[in-house]
């Protein structure tokens, strides 16, 4: 007698044993967390299970491939959206500044209130 939605006709504890243990092993989820730290790792990664087509991925032993891979395709990503985002905001800065805008308005007032003149430490309260 089977359970809908269970492909196997094995009761509910060997179905569970039959499901591969390294799918959510602590060498998995180390490795999805050094992808997002690791920018060479990162690329070693999409390199090794991505790029390179002709041939094809060996089984992993004790760790799961995909979601490392998902994390470093995703991990990749983002690093590519902030530098796009730093970029535009650099070449704004630039423009304003070829433009003249800044030198003699009131875009210097918070630089100044944050790095300007401050008292000496001989002359604080003491």
């Amino acid at each position: 007698m089977s359970t809908p939605g269970r492909t196997s006709g094995l009761p509910a504890a060997e179905d569970a044993a039959a499901e591969p243990r390294h799918i959510r092993s602590e060498a998995t989820r180390l490795l999805c967390a050094g992808v997002w730290f690791d920018s060479e790792f990162r690329r070693r990664v999409i390199e090794q299970l991505v790029e390179h087509e002709e041939r094809p991925i060996a089984p992993s032993l004790g760790i799961d491939a995909l979601p490392v891979l998902a994390h470093a395709l995703r991990a990749r990503w983002l690093e590519v959206e902030t530098a796009a985002a730093l970029l535009a905001l650099w070449a704004v800065f630039i423009g304003l500044g070829l433009a003249g805008v800044g030198a003699q308005s009131v875009l210097p007032a918070p630089w100044f209130l944050a790095y300007g003149p401050r008292p000496s430490p001989s002359s604080a309260p003491g």
